[in-house]
């Protein structure tokens, strides 16, 4: 029955619980590995060689969005539409291998053109090979995402961080130095993609999808759909990268390591809503396009839930921001501590973004996001111009608060105006109020606690407790006085 109920998919409810298991045991055992592997990469090489490191991966992922063009995203809604199109599986991965030849030159050139230290040289190129197969990996999760068969990218996942904790602990330990992090990131990424393949060839008959040949038609109409979604990839990794960059360029190193290990805290907080997102993408996509009034049920349960979680998390890093870093990094990380609750409220905001860009992506908006991210894009360059000189990490952080803010005005009115979905639904807006108030009383709570590692084990479980109970009695009050 349990095994059942795991790989096998039997109705709509079951599949969607099914995916959301398997990512959340999957990714978030991978998610969690990557992050505790870089506390430790943090702890021991410190902020300004932890920098230099930061310094390449941020330059290098300015360009993700070349390596990856939209197509891992644009197969998994094509393919969860019209399953006949997984045929074109080959010839998407043999575009994805031209396009990871031409990234690795352009971020090569870039290299020589932004640093002359041989050192960050070398860690862009290992860097770039990383990059290219990590969206190489998207594409094969692609068509597992789209038969909605997520625990064969599961098994691809715990795979990966089983050798990237390996790889990065023995080659850190045969030598200490950063660019054995990037090697070890490599390395992992490269059996990861192996396993894939694998997977494709030999598991469920799924080697009749795989088979590399050139079709130039089917080229044609990929990169067509996946053009707005990488532009609008492309104005993301500005966004989050142009800031890091901007401090190597002016020989801020410690900046960017204080910065990068506050956004690593941030970027764990974001995990349940990518998570979530990615289970829940294929069924939005398939319900839009076969039963809408299903697919608006969907998108307002999703909407509900998110504001309960991201306020909930927010309110916990935001009240005890100094006990995180300092459990995590010691004390010479302190200045992360201010970046951390500046970019808490930067998270809110993606939060509350992201299901109105995902109901726009599921409506074929690519081109409406495409101009909303450029805007956003465009004003984080210039804030980050502006602040970094003079505010180093914090203006970097301000700079995320102010585009995301942006960014979800934009989606909010986007979706609005193409009648795509109510963007508030009456159930939004007491949900909304009740976040609020519980929030509030929450953060209340948690700064009359103890600081320190003990006040810190006991303020957590005991805030969430009284956040939980709070929400259950402002829906208890609400389904009194709306009963259906």
């Amino acid at each position: 029955m349990i095994a059942a109920w795991l790989f096998k998919n039997v109705n709509r409810r079951q599949v969607i619980l099914k995916n959301t298991f398997w990512l959340t045991a999957a990714v978030g055992l991978s998610g969690l590995g990557d992050f505790l592997l870089t506390v430790y990469v943090i702890r021991k090489f410190g902020p300004v060689r932890y920098g230099t490191y930061g310094y390449a991966l941020s330059f290098v992922s300015l360009f993700s969005s070349l390596f990856d063009f939209g197509l891992a995203t644009a197969a998994t809604r094509e393919f969860a539409a019209d399953s006949t199109r997984e045929r074109h599986f080959g010839n998407l991965i043999t575009l994805k291998l031209l396009i990871g030849a031409v990234g690795i030159a352009a971020v090569w050139i870039g290299g020589f053109l932004i640093t002359v230290d041989p050192f960050t040289r070398w860690m862009i190129l290992v860097l770039s090979f990383y990059i290219a197969l990590v969206e190489m990996a998207n594409v094969f999760y692609a068509l597992f995402r789209a038969r909605q068969k997520m625990e064969i990218e599961a098994g691809c996942r715990f795979f990966y961080i089983a050798c990237l904790a390996a790889f990065v602990l023995g080659f850190t330990s045969l030598r200490p130095s950063i660019l054995s992090v990037a090697a070890a990131y490599l390395g992992a990424v490269t059996l990861t993609v192996g396993a894939a393949t694998g997977f494709v060839l030999r598991i469920g008959g799924l080697g009749r999808e795989f088979r590399l040949s050139v079709n130039v038609p089917v080229w044609r109409e990929f990169l067509g759909i996946g053009l707005y979604i990488a532009l609008v990839r492309a104005t993301g990794d500005v966004t989050v990268n142009i800031g890091s960059v901007l401090l190597g360029h002016l020989g801020r190193l410690a900046d960017i390591g204080w910065y990068n290990a506050a956004a690593k805290i941030y970027g764990l907080m974001l995990f349940p809503m990518s998570l979530v997102a990615s289970a829940i993408f294929p069924a939005l996509a398939e319900a839009r396009a076969s039963a809408p009034d299903r697919f608006v049920r969907y998108w307002r349960t999703w909407a509900q839930a998110t504001l309960v979680l991201s306020v909930l998390l927010s309110v916990l890093v935001l009240g005890r921001a100094g006990d995180i870093v300092e459990l995590l990094y010691h004390g010479n990380f302190q200045p992360a501590v201010r970046a951390l609750q500046i970019l808490v409220v930067a998270g809110q905001l993606v939060y509350l973004q992201n299901i109105y860009y995902h109901a726009l992506l599921v409506a074929n908006r690519q081109r409406d996001i495409f101009f909303a991210g450029v805007v956003a894009a465009a004003a984080n360059v210039s804030l980050n111009v502006i602040l970094v000189p003079h505010f180093g990490l914090y203006g970097v952080a301000t700079g995320m608060v102010v585009t995301q803010l942006l960014l979800f005005a934009q989606y909010l009115m986007l979706t609005w105006r193409h009648a795509i979905l109510k963007p508030v639904f009456p159930e939004l807006w007491w949900s909304a109020l009740a976040c609020i108030i519980s929030g509030a009383t929450l953060y209340a709570f948690l700064t009359v606690m103890p600081h320190g590692r003990i006040g810190f084990a006991l303020a957590v479980p005991l805030g969430v407790l009284v956040y939980l109970v709070m929400m259950k009695g402002f829906m208890e009050l609400w389904r009194r006085a709306c009963p259906l």
